[in-house]
């Protein structure tokens, strides 16, 4: 079978990281083609090329970003010469595939969905398109239960493909020692507990609120230190939300050797208004790494509160400090074997690339 998986970078999101560990298990046993749109020398638009397996064909058409009718000329002909089976489109190179399905018929189109549906309608008025479309010749395909429900709620259909998302656990390097070394040096007592945040900066991931709450337990003498690992805190609110933050509180960029950080770090805290299913949360519970987190999108489909994570009642700043509190003060003991066994048995890439080969198998033989 010949896979395309189309996307518009490698940069260092959630659904670009999902995309690659995609199409890597799946080029074990399938002819995968990467088909990336961006240019690959911008700045952060080849943050995982390094991490794309040898068995994936990967294309690069070259583009500047946005959206032109040269770029869906240059699709168009890679995917003619390419000649797959299955195309499966992720965030909103959807739009891409609109033409082809009347210009190249005979394959099997399908988009994942990375975040609810409301969320990812993609450019002005493009939901009237998507819901044609999905109607008749892409299959959407969802990445948990909630994001199934918004779906079906939001485009008023019931056809959507729920494939709950996956990761392949990220292995440490040989940087694990200096880490180690670096975080050690950040601890302002020795019995300091690490936590960890791994986003992007964005209003989704309500970063501020993140600051308000570790400032309060830091100004409360708790002994913790917060590590904020991600790329896009050059930015105004992302300055913003530096200079709002305590001693004790630390942003590093994004990290290519997550594995190092999340290995050592004792809670993962995600602060989220809204979510498809995190890949960073899957990547700290392959370390057994306490989850701590908003109960939004795909999350309480993932952690069962009190028995493999603590989720806050709600989005608000109290709830998410009282669920920290819960954790420091030992009230709720997550242990870490119920953590990594709930990623092994539901949440690895090779169960979702299963998953997914499954699908697409069932869409050829229709």
């Amino acid at each position: 079978m010949k896979i395309v998986q189309l996307i518009y970078s490698l940069t260092g999101g959630g659904a670009e990281r999902f995309t690659v560990d995609l199409a890597n298990e799946l080029a074990k046993t399938c002819d995968v083609y990467l088909l990336l749109i961006v240019r690959k020398d911008i700045p952060g638009a080849s943050f995982y090329l390094n991490e794309v397996s040898d068995k994936v064909h990967l294309i690069n058409l070259g583009l500047n970003k946005g959206l032109t009718w040269k770029a869906f000329f240059k699709v168009y002909n890679a995917i003619k010469k390419i000649k797959p089976d299955i195309i499966n489109a992720h965030l909103n190179t959807l739009i891409y595939l609109f033409p082809l399905v009347y210009l190249c018929p005979r394959i099997k189109y399908f988009h994942t969905l990375h975040n609810p549906a409301e969320i990812c309608t993609g450019i002005k008025g493009q939901d009237i398109f998507n819901r044609f479309f999905y109607r008749r010749h892409i299959k959407p395909i969802t990445i948990s239960d909630l994001s199934n429900k918004s779906y079906i709620t939001y485009y008023k259909n019931n056809n959507s493909i729920q494939i709950d998302n996956g990761r392949s656990k990220p292995q440490t390097t040989n940087m694990l020692n200096s880490v180690k070394d670096e975080i050690e040096s950040y601890k302002l007592h020795k019995d300091d507990i690490i936590f960890i945040h791994v986003a992007r900066c964005h209003p989704q991931k309500n970063q501020m609120m993140l600051m308000n709450v570790f400032n309060r337990l830091l100004n409360e003498n708790k002994h913790l230190i917060l590590l904020m690992c991600g790329g896009g805190f050059e930015t105004q609110l992302g300055q913003e939300i530096k200079r709002t933050a305590s001693k004790g509180i630390y942003f590093l960029g994004a990290k290519q050797n997550i594995a190092d950080y999340l290995s050592t770090s004792n809670c993962f805290v995600l602060s989220s208004k809204w979510e498809g299913l995190p890949i960073s949360l899957l990547e700290a519970m392959s370390y057994g790494v306490t989850p701590i987190l908003t109960p939004v999108g795909g999350i309480p489909s993932v952690i069962k509160n009190g028995e493999n994570g603590i989720l806050s009642d709600d989005v608000s700043e109290e709830s998410l400090y009282n669920a920290i509190i819960s954790y420091l003060d030992k009230t709720i003991i997550i242990d870490k074997n119920k953590v990594t066994e709930t990623f092994e048995k539901e949440f690895s890439m090779k169960l979702c690339a299963q998953r997914y080969l499954e699908v697409y198998n069932q869409s050829i033989k229709q």
